[in-house]
Order: C-alpha cells, then structure tokens, then sequence
C-alpha cells in the first residue's frame, strides 16, 4: 500500500506510542476548535475536549495493538 510504513520483511511496522498519543493531542486540538467560544473553556468543554483524546488514543491502541489481523 503506497504512504505505508513497512519494515524489512514487508509487513507494516506498529505505531510508537508517543506517535499514538501525538496523534490523539492532534484530535483533541481539533475538539478545541470545535467546542471553544470566545470564552475560557467550561467544564463542560474541558470534558469534551478529554473524551475526544481519550477516544482517538483508545481507539488507536486498539487497532495498533489488539484487534489488526496479521
């Protein structure tokens, strides 16, 4: 698959973690955007915000690490 990573015998290499959670912060940044006004976040917002990286990082170590056929 072209844009893959791949190691030395052809199949595709795992994601480091400090990539996975890089990854999650960019997804709860986009959560930010999403649900701040032009106030100081509530704690409301803040929840979103922590349940959108939450999110995103699970899901990812799911598919990086547990459910992904070999």
């Amino acid at each position: 698959m072209p844009g893959s990573e791949t190691g030395p015998d052809g199949k595709a290499k795992r994601k480091e973690m400090l990539n996975m959670i890089v990854d999650a912060f960019i997804i709860a940044m986009i959560a930010v955007a999403a649900v701040m006004g032009n106030d100081v976040p509530t704690v409301t917002e803040v929840w979103v915000i922590c349940k959108a990286f939450l999110a995103a990082f699970f899901l990812q170590l799911a598919v990086e690490r547990g459910i992904k056929r070999e």
